[in-house]
C-alpha cells in the first residue's frame, strides 16, 4: 500500500542507506497526491450533483382575438323538374247505331179513338171602347191662356224654406185636362232647378178644385204645357 515502505531484509551498507533516507519522502509525496486527487474527484462529482438545470423557456400561449367565421352550410340543391307525363287522350268511342225495333201489332187490334174534349166555350166581355186621343193645338187663344196662368198663380205658394234661400225659377208642367176644366193628368216637364219650387208647380194643380171650361175651338181633352214662375219680387202666399 502507498505510504508504506517495506525494507531489503538483508542488510546491505552504504546504497542501502540512501535507500532508507529517500524512501520515506517519495512516499509522502505520492500519499498526498492520492488525497489530492480523490478530493477533486469527490468535488467535482458534488458540482455536478448540483448543477441547476438549465431553464426552459415555456411555449407561448396563441390567442386569437378575431372571431372565428363559420361558414354557412351550403343550400340543399334543387329539386328536380318535375317530370311531364303525357297523358294520350281516350280514343273516341263510335256510337252504336240505333235499330229501331219493329212494333208487332196483332190483326184482331184495333187502334183506340181518342176521346173527343168537349168544346171550350170563350166568353167575351162588351168591347172597351179606346180613349178619345189627346190633341195638342199650338195654344189657346190669348184671352184663355191668360184666365188660366191668373188661376193658377191665385193657388201658387211660395215654399218659405225657397224664399229664405233666395231660389226663384220657372218650372214647366204638363197637364190634361177636359172641356168642363177637371184636371186629367199632371207631371214636371221641365225642372227650375230647385226640387221645392218643382214640387210647389206640380202640388198646386192638386188644389185647384177646376179650372175654366175650355173654348168650343179646342179639343176636349186637351193637352197643355204651362210655365209656373217663382219669383220673389212678385210676393205671393207662403208656404211653411
Amino acid at each position: 500500500m502507498a505510504g508504506f515502505y517495506f525494507p531489503d531484509s538483508s542488510p546491505t551498507h552504504g546504497s542501502g542507506a540512501a535507500r532508507l533516507s529517500a524512501g520515506p519522502l517519495s512516499s509522502r509525496m505520492f500519499s498526498v497526491a492520492c488525497v489530492v486527487a480523490l478530493h477533486l474527484a469527490v468535488g467535482s462529482l458534488i458540482v455536478m450533483q448540483h448543477r441547476e438545470v438549465p431553464f426552459l423557456p415555456e411555449e407561448p400561449l396563441h390567442v386569437s382575438l378575431v372571431e372565428e367565421v363559420v361558414e354557412p352550410p351550403p343550400p340543399p340543391p334543387p329539386p328536380p323538374p318535375p317530370t311531364l307525363q303525357m297523358t294520350p287522350p281516350p280514343a273516341p268511342q263510335l256510337a252504336m247505331p240505333v235499330i229501331p225495333v219493329p212494333v208487332v201489332v196483332p190483326p184482331n187490334a184495333r187502334p183506340m179513338a181518342a176521346t173527343p174534349q168537349p168544346p171550350v166555350e170563350t166568353v167575351q166581355g162588351p168591347p172597351v171602347p179606346p180613349p178619345p186621343p189627346v190633341k195638342t193645338v199650338a195654344g189657346p187663344p190669348p184671352d184663355y191662356a191668360a184666365t188660366l196662368v191668373m188661376t193658377l198663380q191665385r193657388a201658387k205658394q211660395y215654399p218659405l224654406a225657397a224664399r229664405k234661400q233666395r231660389q226663384e225659377g220657372v218650372a214647366f208642367v204638363r197637364f190634361v185636362m177636359n172641356r168642363a176644366g177637371n184636371i186629367l193628368s199632371v207631371k214636371l216637364e221641365r225642372s227650375s232647378g230647385f226640387p221645392l219650387l218643382d214640387e210647389e208647380a206640380v202640388a198646386l194643380f192638386g188644389r185647384v178644385s177646376a179650372l175654366p171650361p175650355l173654348p168650343a175651338e179646342l179639343p176636349d181633352p186637351m193637352e197643355m204645357v204651362i210655365p209656373i214662375d217663382f219669383s220673389i219680387s212678385q210676393g205671393g202666399r207662403h208656404r211653411h
